[in-house]
This record gives C-alpha cells, sequence and structure tokens, in this order.
C-alpha cells in the first residue's frame, strides 16, 4: 500500500499546474471534483490519533464541485482528499488512474 501512495502521489506531481477530474464512486453516491493542482500532501496519522482523520492524499489547489443539477461550483475549501486506507492501484497511465480503497473507487484524469 505504501508503495501505491507513493506511486500516485508521483504521479500526481508530474501534474502540477494542471487540472485533474477526480470522479469517487462510495457506495450509490458520485463525486466528481474538478481541481487545478498546486500542491500535493501525505497525511498519515498516528496510532491512538483522532479517530476523524484518516491517511490520505491531499491534493491542493483552487477548483469546482458538480453539484446533482450538473453545475459546477467553488469548493468550500482548496484542498480535496484520497484517503488511502487500503489503496490499491487498479489502472495506472499516462492521463488516467483508478484506485480502490476501504470506502470507495476513484478515477483520476486530466482534463
Amino acid at each position: 500500500m505504501v508503495q501505491d501512495v507513493k506511486k500516485v502521489t508521483n504521479w500526481l506531481n508530474t501534474h502540477l499546474d494542471k487540472t485533474v477530474i477526480v470522479q469517487k464512486i462510495e457506495q450509490e453516491d458520485i463525486d466528481q471534483v474538478h481541481i487545478k493542482l498546486s500542491q500535493i500532501d501525505i497525511r498519515q496519522t498516528e496510532e491512538g490519533s483522532d479517530d476523524y482523520e484518516d491517511n490520505a492524499i491531499i491534493l491542493k489547489g483552487t477548483g469546482s464541485t458538480m453539484n446533482r443539477d450538473g453545475n459546477l461550483e467553488p469548493l468550500p475549501q482548496d484542498t480535496y482528499e484520497l484517503v488511502t486506507e487500503d489503496l490499491s492501484i487498479t489502472d495506472f497511465g499516462d492521463e488516467e488512474i483508478e484506485l480502490n480503497t476501504a470506502r470507495a473507487k476513484y478515477t483520476v484524469s486530466l482534463k
């Protein structure tokens, strides 16, 4: 898993200053975010730390999210988190990656 997090982070870092589209499918819910990447961070929680903070890859930059009507609205913060619990890469390409985690399936692609 650590190797997959590093591989995803490296892929994202090669696309800084570009806009990526993150589609997240969690249970029956589909979210889509467009974000112009300015920085990538990794958050690793320690054992016994706050249960509300998961290990994650933090995408920083300006962006928007698609609402239920199909319209883009600004992100409430200039960050988006890819939770990395049980992360595995299911497809890895130059312009798109697909990831599975304990909670969701993510597709990250260049706009």
